[in-house]
This record gives structure tokens, sequence and C-alpha cells, in this order.
């Protein structure tokens, strides 16, 4: 199939500016006071798989963003209706990742005096995939609309009218053009009530990086789409003091009491903490598993091209191009003579043959990098004609460069990922310190992957104020 423009502003290497700016649009903008009363704000942390039954550094990293932001250092906006953990139990463990990364929450908020009276918790155990996890989140958000618990008014009015005469006291002033046109709906209709509902989604960088450029590229099979699907009209319940004021109304045709629903979401990163870990092996890991993460975009856009959904986009072929020439860099440094580094990776010694494994069946990381450079070299070649607008590419083409793409992420991740259990000091430490650290610049985090060096912090991540 022929390659389609994509939005100029998706660069891989802009990713986390993106997303920075999407916060700007959308999330962290503030809101009119009638707007700010009937917005429902969901948090949402994303689990990561628990090793041996723990959390793992990642994914307290992810705990703390989450912890930092409901303490009110980062993100201000609305205090949340909702905070829901995500994903169920894998194999080997016993217990869900959400509910070990709610554990390790609640003590950090216990720990900070943060309190969590009026927010509901959700323990997603069920979910065992980002999208199932995502649509389980807005299906939580729907039934409390439905069910009544979320209204269009703020929970301590008793009177609709008091509520919508304030909204147009503070409605009015410089955004009032902008916001008549959100409120589209009910210029027809003074009766119909308004929810906005905003979804801050909590990860580290790479992951939410992944999220939005597949929302962008591929959005046929974006994981955003159930959020985006809460758009629209939904029956509101049968009480309330809007459908009082209704059932007051004389005429054949009483006005609608459907629920107008807005969706929006943010994203909230945390830093991933091994980019900045003070080992250089860990650190070399770490950049090279979120090398290996970059590719995602790219490889749910083929499979997309190959089940005939949609077509390529420019920027994942500039972004394999990119990413091939920093493994090439990477694995060119394991040659190099820097004794901290190659004793502490597990490496062939330069005589393993193409796909030498170690004795505990392990592989060796150095022959897995030169292994993957040279799949994404083979997988260039076969794209490089829709990458660069030259001519079509043969479906058997596509078919191949997805077998040889997938293999090579699978084989990136699973050799370089750097994560590992908190031990019961560092699980303390956790407790003790969360929400006490920031994440880190943009340009860093993207300089620290592509081309930068360990740059401070432990394996804990992000800065310190």
């Amino acid at each position: 199939m022929a390659a389609a423009p994509a939005p100029a502003f998706c660069h891989a290497l802009d990713s986390v500016g993106v997303l920075l700016g999407h916060n700007a649009a959308e999330g962290a903008a503030p809101l009119p006071r009638g707007r700010a009363r009937r917005r429902r704000d969901v948090h949402v942390i994303f689990g990561k798989p628990l090793v041996g039954d723990r959390v793992t550094v990642e994914y307290a990293a992810r705990i703390r963003r989450a912890v930092r932001i409901l303490q009110g250092l980062d993100g201000g906006g609305v205090r949340p209706s909702v905070v829901c953990f995500c994903g169920g139990v894998r194999v080997g463990n016993h217990i869900s990742d959400a509910g070990a990364g709610y554990a390790l929450f609640r003590q950090m908020c216990e720990y900070r005096n943060i309190s969590l009276e009026g927010i509901d918790i959700v323990v997603d155990s069920e979910s065992t995939d980002d999208f199932g996890a995502v649509r389980r989140v807005v299906e939580e958000a729907r039934s409390r609309i439905s069910s009544g618990r979320w209204t269009a008014w703020d929970a301590g009015s008793d009177d609709g009218e008091e509520d919508r005469e304030q909204e147009n006291r503070d409605g009015d002033g410089e955004d009032n053009d902008q916001y008549d046109q959100y409120d589209q709906y009910n210029q027809y209709d003074q009766y119909r009530g308004r929810i906005d509902v905003h979804f801050v989604l909590i990860s580290c960088e790479y992951h939410l990086c992944n999220l939005n450029d597949v929302h962008y590229r591929s959005p046929r099979q974006s994981l955003l789409k159930p959020i985006q699907g809460l758009q629209g009209r939904a029956p509101a319940p049968k009480e309330g003091p809007w459908r009082r004021e209704r059932d007051q109304i004389t005429g054949e045709t009483p006005p609608s009491l459907d629920y107008v629903l807005k969706p929006s979401w943010s994203f909230q990163y945390a830093t991933y903490p091994f980019i900045y870990a003070k080992d250089d092996a860990t650190a070399f890991l770490g950049k090279c598993y979120v090398l290996g993460q970059h590719l995602t975009p790219l490889l749910v856009n083929i499979k997309g091209v190959v089940e005939k959904k949609e077509f390529f986009q420019r920027d994942n072929y500039f972004t394999l191009t990119a990413v091939r020439r920093a493994l090439v860099d990477h694995a060119e440094a394991l040659h190099r003579p820097r004794k901290s580094l190659r004793t502490s990776l597990a490496l062939s010694g330069g005589g393993g043959a193409p796909g030498a494994v170690r004795a505990d069946g392990a592989r060796y990381v150095d022959v897995a990098l030169e292994r993957a450079a040279a799949a994404l070299g083979r997988c260039g070649d076969l794209v490089r004609p829709a990458g660069l607008l030259q001519r079509s590419v043969p479906t058997g083409d596509w078919a191949t460069a997805l077998e040889i793409l997938d293999a090579c992420v699978g084989e990136i991740l699973g050799v370089c990922d750097p994560d590992r259990a908190l031990g019961h000091g560092e699980w303390m430490e956790a407790v003790v310190r969360g929400g006490d650290e920031e994440a880190a610049p943009a340009d860093e985090v993207v300089e620290a992957i592509l081309g930068g060096g360990s740059t401070g912090g432990g394996v804990g991540g992000g800065r310190q104020q």
C-alpha cells in the first residue's frame, strides 16, 4: 500500500515534547469555575509486571508520580474522583499488578498524610493488556454516569439553576466564545446536563509516548479509542434537580434530559528510572530497552498495513532509521575499552556465533544488539520505498518486515530490560520518599536515551527537588 503523510509533530525525537504540548492544550489549562465543578478526573496508573509478586523499580516510579500529582506538587487541576490501578495476575505471580501497586500507593499516601477521602479506588485485576485496561476504566466512568453517581452539577448544590447562573457569571470573559462552541448542544436545551470526564494517564515517558504516537499515526488501532467513544450523549438518571425542573414545564414536547459527555485526557510521565542509573551497565541496558520500545508505533503501523487497515506513515520510517543508528552506536560501545561496562554485562567475548546463548539460556547482550541492528537494516530495506515515497511495497514484503520487526523488538525487550523487584529496604525507601521526585525535563530524557551518558540520580529515578 502507498504511504500517507502523518502529522509533522509526531516525529519520534520530539515525542516527549508532544506529550507536554498536548497537556498544555487539554489538561493543564485553568478551567472556568462552572466547568471545573462538573468535571470528573480519573487517574489511571498503568501497571508493570511484578517480579516474584513484588513491585518493580519501574512500577514504583510510576506510583511515585501518581502520589506526587495527588499531593498537589504536579499537574494541578481537579482532585480525582477515581484512581484506577491496572494489571492482572501474570504468569508466575499469585497477586495482580494492580493489587500490589495499590498497596504501595496506599502506604506512600498514609506516610505523607495524603487523604484519599472522596476518591474511589478501582483495582482492575482482570485486564491483561493496555487496551483492556483503558476499556475497563472507561466502563467504570460510564457506569458512574448512568447510575447517577456523577451528575452534571455540583454534588453539594440542591438546585441546578443556581449552578447554571454561577456558570454564566464565571463564563463571562475571554474564553466565553470557546466555551459556547464547546457546549453547542446546550445552546438548544438549557435543561440538558453536561459532564466533562478527564483521564490522567500515568506511566513512564516511553509508554505514554507510544500511546500518543500510535493514536496519531495509527488512529484505527489507538488504545485511546475507548476514551473517545465516551463523547456524545448519555441518558440522565431518573432523579435530579434538573429533572424536577423539566417536569414542571408545560408543553407537548418537553426538552431532552440527555447528558452531553466530553472526554479528554492528559499525560503525566515518570522518568524511566534506569537511564539515570549510577551503574554504567544498568544505564546502558535501560537506554537499549527504551530504544526497543520506540519501535512499538512502527510495529503497530506495519501490522495495520498487513491487515489492510491503514497506510504506512513516514514518521515511523524515520523512527526505524534513528533507532537503528542508535543501536549500532550502542553495539559499537561494547567493543570500546570501557572496563566497567564490559565486565558488568553478559557478553559473548567476541566469539559468540549468531544466536549464541549463555549457559543459563539467556542471550548475550552484544549478540542481541548486533542481531537487532541487522534485522532493522533488513526491515528498513523492505519498507524504504514507502518511507521515501518512491513506490508501493509488495504485500509479501510487508508481511516479511512485520515478522522480522516483531522478532527484533521481542529480543531487545527480552534481553535488555533491567527492571527488577524492589528489595525490602528499597520498598521502605519508596514509601518514605514517595512523591519527592519530579520527572526529568523532556530534552534531558531524549538526550540520555539517544546520545547522552549517565547523568546523576540513582536507580530510584527522576530528579531531587
